[in-house]
This record gives structure tokens, C-alpha cells and sequence, in this order.
């Protein structure tokens, strides 16, 4: 299960791009062409990732730096304050896992996520930490500030590296083929992040049959992206409500401890 842990315990940038074979020569869709795309690309080459708290992490090649957000997405309801179902229901599922008593044959756990999902529910949750974090940019230059890593002449880019965790990802299909939601494609995310001048690039992936096909996209190809456009909304969108999660933990039995004692 997907875990949020502060990035100076973890990079979870790292860890996210690595989940999207970003490092092992993964093919990356770029809807567009503008340069700043192959910015970031040069910024990979020719700098290393850094882990950071606030923003997650930070890339800096001579004095230009470039700020990466880390956060998650899903297709799951949330609660009237924001919450999210999912989480708040995986939290539970992990602790009644934990408080469950270890057999010999070790301990399992099947539930099934009784969370509704849908398409408008995806597109809000994306909405509404997009905004979350789009409001705290400038306090993340200023930290990078504070903290002597950039200075008044530095030149900023910030990537949202948005990752998507609900377990079978967000699928739909058009009466014909399944159409996994691309938010580079999505005429409801490209509508919300076309005034969101201060995100340079979006990064994330959608997945299929357990395989991530990252993306990428920029305020600046909206024309390009506009063309490729899916009408998700009128789709049907595959409700994960009778998605079973599994728990599962081996223990050695003592008969088999029994005969590590012989050896």
C-alpha cells in the first residue's frame, strides 16, 4: 500500500520516479513540444534529485533550480472536509491487519474497498490538491531561500508530480475500448489548470494491468493538449467498489523452526 512519508525520511520523488521506470528507459508521452519539457529533461541529466521538506524535492544545475511537489491523487469520495475516504479507509484496513493474530501459516486479510468512486470524484481530488499545493509555491522558493539554495538571481521551474494511487488506477471505457483518465486529456483539468501560470510541468502516469505509462504536460502546450481531448465525463467510469484488497504476511511455522534447530 502507497505510503506518505516526509521526504527527509525518504524521497519520495525518487521513489515515485522510479515506480515509473523514469530511470530505465521508459517511454514518457509529451503532449507538446514547448521547450520547457526538454528542460526538464536536462535538468535530470545534468543534475542529481535532492530530497527536501517543503517542497519534496529539488533539482539544481548552476543557478537554476527545479522544484518538484510530490502528492497523491485518487478516483475515491471524500469526506464534506476534505478527507479522503480512501485513505481513511486503508488506514483502517492496515490497522485491523496489524491487530490480527499471526498463525502458523501466517495472516491474511480480504476487504473489499467500500468507497465509491467515479470519474467527477477523480477530477475534484485533483482539483483540490492541486490547489492545496499551487497556493504554498512561493513559500517553497522562499524556503529554498532561506536555506542559502538559491538566491534573488536564481531561475525557478516547478514541476506538480502528481501520482496517481488508487489501486487499479482510474479507468474508463467508451462502449468499446478501456481508456485509462489522462489528465493531459482531460477538457475538465485543462479547463481548472489553464489560469495556474505558476506550474510550469505536470508529471504523472496512469496505469493498466499493473504497468505505468507516465506523461507529461505543460501550462504552455494547453493549444496541442486541447486536440487530444477524451469526453471522460460521458464515459463509463469502472467503479472499483468491488475491488478486494489483500493482506498478506508469512511467518515460519514452528515445525519449521524446529528443523532450522536440527541444523
Amino acid at each position: 500500500m502507497n505510503k506518505k512519508i516526509k521526504s527527509r525520511y525518504r524521497n519520495e520523488v525518487t521513489t515515485t520516479f522510479n515506480k515509473y521506470r523514469l530511470f530505465n528507459g521508459n517511454h514518457i508521452a509529451s503532449f507538446g513540444d514547448s521547450e520547457i519539457i526538454k528542460f526538464f529533461f536536462w535538468f535530470l541529466v545534468n543534475g542529481k534529485i535532492q530530497p527536501f521538506d517543503h517542497p519534496d524535492g529539488y533539482i539544481k544545475v548552476n543557478n537554476k533550480i527545479l522544484v518538484i511537489e510530490h502528492f497523491t491523487i485518487d478516483c475515491y469520495d471524500t469526506y464534506p472536509n476534505g478527507g479522503s475516504m480512501f485513505q481513511n479507509h486503508e488506514s483502517k484496513t492496515e490497522k485491523e491487519f496489524r491487530n490480527m493474530q499471526r498463525t502458523e501459516t501466517g495472516k491474511h486479510l480480504i476487504k473489499p474497498i467500500s468507497v465509491p468512486a467515479s470519474y467527477k470524484s477523480f477530477i475534484d481530488n485533483c482539483r483540490s490538491r492541486f490547489n492545496n499545493h499551487y497556493n504554498q509555491i512561493s513559500c517553497y522558493k522562499k524556503h529554498l531561500l532561506d536555506k542559502g539554495l538559491a538566491d534573488n538571481n536564481t531561475e525557478f521551474t516547478t514541476c506538480f508530480l502528481m501520482e496517481d494511487v488508487s489501486p487499479f488506477g482510474a479507468l474508463s471505457c467508451d462502449e468499446e475500448t478501456l481508456q485509462p483518465v489522462c489528465l493531459a486529456r482531460s477538457k475538465d483539468f485543462l479547463d481548472f489548470i489553464s489560469s495556474k501560470s505558476e506550474v510550469d510541468l505536470i508529471f504523472s502516469a496512469f496505469s493498466f494491468n499493473g504497468v505505468y505509462y507516465p506523461y507529461i504536460f505543460t501550462q504552455h502546450d494547453l493549444a496541442s493538449c486541447y486536440t487530444n481531448v477524451l469526453d471522460y465525463a460521458n464515459f463509463h467510469f469502472l467503479s472499483s467498489n468491488n475491488t478486494m484488497e489483500v493482506y498478506f504476511e508469512k511467518s515460519i511455522s514452528s515445525k519449521d523452526l524446529s528443523n532450522y534447530n536440527d541444523i
